[in-house]
């Protein structure tokens, strides 16, 4: 039986220097591994591990999450992919399982409340609520994407210095 996905990336990432092996590399040097999908794990970690990353591998890729805090478990969690295919010299970003069903979640009502509100002419607070409600979700996922960004970088250049200090 045919086991089929589909995933929504909404940020790729090109690499030059240095290209993606080091990059995956890097990262899976202070990742934890996971068997299981990132989508349905925990990604909550307490304090005290010199680990960044949860990493799951599969055999056409490497999936990455940033290890969030306690506090940090109210922003969406990201799904990093870095392809095995040698040919593509990029890692892509996708919102996870939970977190695309909140997404999508939202927008529709946001649309339910738009339809609603040109029929009617009536319900202006409830847009605004949604509207807000909107806008804080997407307000956590840039918070979330830059401190996943900031975290990758941190670690790619912590690699690259550990490298070039042999």
């Amino acid at each position: 039986m045919a086991h089929i996905t589909v995933m929504i990336y909404f940020k790729k990432v090109l690499l030059t220097q240095p290209d993606k092996d080091q990059v995956a590399k890097a990262i899976r040097k202070v990742s934890l591994k996971r068997n299981n999908p990132l989508d349905f794990t925990s990604s909550r970690m307490l304090a005290g591990t010199d680990k960044r990353f949860f990493g799951s591998e599969g055999k056409k890729s490497t999936n990455f999450t940033r290890i969030r805090y306690s506090i940090e478990d109210l922003l969406p969690k990201l799904i990093i992919n870095f392809s095995k295919d040698p040919n593509h010299q990029f890692y892509k970003v996708r919102l996870s399982f939970i977190s695309s069903v909140a997404f999508c979640f939202l927008s529709v009502m946001l649309l339910a409340v738009l339809a609603l509100l040109y029929k009617n002419h009536d319900g202006i607070e409830v847009l605004a609520y949604m509207a807000l409600f909107y806008s804080i979700f997407i307000l956590l996922i840039l918070l979330e994407i830059r401190l996943t960004d900031k975290a990758i970088q941190s670690v790619v250049n912590t690699s690259l210095q550990a490298s070039t200090s042999i």
